[in-house]
């Protein structure tokens, strides 16, 4: 589990992937990040809320991750 200090929210998700998702990381709007949850494999791509929040996370996994769901609050 991911928990921001108060005051601060996750801004931006770091993800590392191929052909899967290999890794993620999470940063606050303070700049503070997590460690690298994952692997070493994979380019790195960034996905920014842009002035909002990034409020939750969900996905669906088997073997490896299928798929992830980000919500946005203003």
């Amino acid at each position: 589990m991911v928990e921001c200090p108060p005051g601060q929210w996750i801004s931006k998700v770091y993800v590392w992937s191929g052909s899967l998702i290999d890794a993620l990381q999470f940063e606050t709007n303070s700049g503070m990040q997590t460690a690298k949850f994952g692997g070493n494999g994979g380019d790195k791509n960034v996905i920014e809320a842009k002035g909002k929040k990034i409020c939750g996370v969900k996905g669906r996994t088997s073997n490896h991750i299928e798929q992830l769901a980000f919500g946005i609050s203003h």
